[in-house]
């Protein structure tokens, strides 16, 4: 059965609206997995792995509701693979929840390793990966060493066919919030096995999942959805708007797809 994601980022858990708002929906539409960052923008000034305050805020958001928590690697203070292993088993000991495991080498610059993923994968609280890494052989050696109930998902819209394609189960996406349908069907068609019109489908918006990288995610992809009509496009800094240059270029792509007047 396809299931949805739906991942919800709360710059502070302490205040566990925005997940009790993702859990409603998620109860509503049912078959959804809802998802927390626990790590948030101020936990930088605390080296980003304060496994304390990373407890703290997994039960917050637990309590208030969410199916699981999405946990990214420490980043600043980097570790070893042996210290990656105790950080997330210390936080995997104590949670209630599943926990995903968040790769995403360029913006922590700390990459998790297939072994220290077949490792971590044994412990029972541990469901499965956002990769979002971009070296398909390292995620392949991964999923080789990794047993087949634990899941991998695309951390990249671009790259979620050829994973899919090794056996990963869908994708933690960018482009869904623009285009929701059109990735939903992207995966239903991978885990189908019609990769012939899954490709079709990838070749369809792959411009697209570029276009919305134009600039540091997520600002591309929040002044998409301001120009399609589903937010402000309001954001706080350290971000700020995407260019006049990028702007023009990504709203005339968007018209080219009917998703922009």
């Amino acid at each position: 059965m396809q299931e949805h994601i739906l991942a919800c980022l709360s710059s502070s858990p302490s205040n566990p609206k925005i997940i009790r708002t993702a859990a409603r929906m998620a109860e509503a539409f049912g078959g959804i997995f809802t998802a927390l960052y626990v790590q948030t923008p101020d936990d930088t000034k605390r080296s980003g792995a304060d496994k304390q305050r990373l407890e703290a805020h997994m039960k917050l958001a637990e309590d208030a509701g969410a199916d699981g928590t999405l946990l990214v690697t420490p980043y600043y203070n980097k570790t070893s693979q042996a210290g990656l292993i105790r950080h997330y088993s210390y936080l995997a000991d104590r949670a209630e929840k599943p926990i995903l495991l968040y790769d995403v080498p360029a913006r922590t610059g700390m990459t998790i390793a297939p072994e220290t993923l077949a490792e971590l994968s044994r412990h029972p609280r541990i469901a499965g990966v956002k990769a979002a890494g971009t070296d398909l052989d390292a995620i392949s050696r991964a999923m080789r060493l990794c047993p087949a109930d634990f899941s991998f998902y695309s951390g990249n819209d671009s790259l979620t066919l050829p994973l899919m394609a090794l056996g990963a189960k869908g994708v933690i996406s960018v482009c869904a919030n623009l285009i929701p349908e059109a990735m939903s069907e992207l995966t239903r068609l991978c885990l189908a096995g019609d990769y012939r019109d899954a490709a079709s489908l990838h070749y369809e918006y792959l411009e697209l999942m570029e276009a919305l990288f134009l600039d540091v995610n997520p600002i591309p992809v929040k002044a998409a959805m301001a120009a399609a009509g589903l937010c402000s496009g309001e954001l706080r800094l350290p971000l700020t708007e995407l260019s006049g240059e990028k702007r023009a270029k990504l709203i005339s792509l968007m018209q080219r797809y009917g998703l922009a007047a």
